[in-house]
């Protein structure tokens, strides 16, 4: 898989796999998205950013939000096992540590049999919500146990 950020100040990430198409053809789909943490969004609200805005579907957006990098951070258990954390670093001084689970970085190449997604996407971002949302699940989440925001005051 691969992790990617479109620039957007709304500041997702979209997790792409592999997946064997219709015409046998190889290709990427998403499977997966980051938004921003609870605690960064929290945090974000608390300063006060004359930048923060909510368009018509609900979603929060600030240049504070981008992505500045990714990095994956991959932890070896004394079983064998590999445990896979996605560092994420926003341009307001924001630093997120996700963990992902091993489904959507590891294993062979999926068939459109096992991976059904919802093909109407938006085409432009213009008013309209990140393309991925609702579709596919989002690992950051308050559910996903184990996620950890920090800024650099702390």
């Amino acid at each position: 898989c691969f992790a990617v950020s479109w620039g957007w100040s709304d500041g997702i990430i979209v997790i792409y796999r592999r997946i064997q198409g219709f015409s046998e053809d190889i290709e990427w789909d998403a499977v997966a998205l980051v938004t921003p943490t609870g605690a960064v969004l929290s945090n974000l609200q608390s300063v006060e950013d004359v930048f923060l805005q909510q368009d018509d579907t609900g979603t929060l957006s600030s240049q504070l939000l981008r992505v500045t990098g990714t990095k994956s951070l991959v932890i070896e258990t004394s079983s064998g096992d590999k445990i896979v954390i996605l560092a994420v670093s926003r341009l307001g001084g924001y630093l997120e540590f996700i963990p992902l689970a091993s489904n959507l970085w590891q294993g062979p190449i999926l068939t459109p049999q096992s991976h059904k997604i919802d093909k109407r996407r938006n085409q432009g971002r213009c008013g309209s919500k990140h393309y991925a949302i609702g579709h596919v699940l989002n690992v950051a989440s308050d559910v996903n146990a184990g996620i950890c925001a920090l800024t650099i005051g702390e």
